[in-house]
């Protein structure tokens, strides 16, 4: 089976919550347990479900052992009078996730679990809590096995803007300059920190050059929605050496303009880190990154 991953916003979401321990020995038994429980409740204290039921495994199955999983509930409500036990109401938080889609029974949802590792061993985001599955069709609305839809999703957030090579420094900045050019982007400005640093407080440091950069395009779309935010535009790229190796890190836009409170502006943000992401991957492509590198 073949598995599309695809990267989506999460939406707060107000959810019945339970949390059980499974047993690795009869964990089918166990999260059909919980998913009924919750559904149980809904219908009880008449709650309307507002999504599918989901199951995030926030321990991991060892044999002989139980792990913790947290059962969820979407539901249209604020709030329920009665005593909820063990099952609450909470509110979800929004945050990205990396998703894919098994369909079929849960004996080869293993695949799918892979396919998504594989996917994120790319290294374009980072993987910051434990997975869930969303039961998009259940075996309670399922005629046969095939029918059966899961959604496997992992929260994520972006990696770092960084890479690491062994070409040497200057090259690696001659690299960066290049690249930049390529993507769209002009350079603003250049400091030698080495040299500035030595001149001016007499203190040593390795190589250390920072460029000033920015993308003309997305900078003018960026000023019509908002004129102040020039202050946030220019992005630097550090080019250091650290020992046998050049690092070239890169600023965040998206970390940057979540600083002006724009909504707007998150397109703008997230085009202007593809755009660097770019550059940083034609450096390592142009250079000798560290993982496919020989030592000199």
């Amino acid at each position: 089976m073949r598995y599309q991953v695809g990267v989506d916003q999460q939406t707060p979401q107000t959810v019945l919550e339970l949390r059980r321990r499974v047993r690795a020995e009869h964990a089918g038994e166990d999260i059909g347990a919980g998913l009924r429980a919750l559904q149980e409740f809904a219908a009880v204290t008449g709650l309307a479900p507002a999504g599918p039921a989901s199951t995030t495994y926030v321990g991991d199955f060892t044999p002989g052992a139980a792990a913790e999983v947290v059962f969820t509930l979407p539901v249209a409500a604020a709030s329920f009078g009665s005593d909820a036990g063990e099952i609450s109401l909470q509110r979800t938080e929004p945050g990205l996730f990396a998703h894919t889609i098994h369909h079929g029974d849960y004996q080869r949802i293993g695949e799918a679990y892979r396919a998504l590792e594989q996917w994120l061993r790319a290294g374009r985001y980072q993987v910051v809590g434990p997975p869930t599955e969303v039961y998009l069709v259940g075996p309670d609305e399922a005629v046969a096995a095939h029918d059966l839809l899961t959604q496997i999703r992992v929260p994520v957030a972006a990696a770092p803007l960084t890479v690491r090579t062994t070409s040497p420094f200057t090259d690696t900045v001659i690299a960066v300059r290049t690249a930049l050019t390529e993507h769209g982007f002009a350079v603003l400005n250049e400091v030698d920190m080495r040299a500035a640093l030595q001149e001016a407080a007499d203190a040593a440091m390795e190589n250390y050059v920072i460029v000033g950069t920015c993308h003309p395009q997305l900078a003018a779309r960026a000023l019509a929605i908002d004129r102040g935010i020039g202050l946030l535009l220019p992005c630097n790229i550090v080019v250091r050496a650290d020992g046998d190796t050049t690092v070239v890190d890169a600023g965040d836009p998206q970390q940057l303009l979540t600083q002006s409170g724009h909504t707007a502006l998150a397109l703008i943000a997230d085009q202007a880190r593809r755009a660097l992401r770019a550059v940083l991957d034609q450096v390592a492509t142009s250079s000798s990154p560290v993982d496919n590198a020989t030592p000199r």
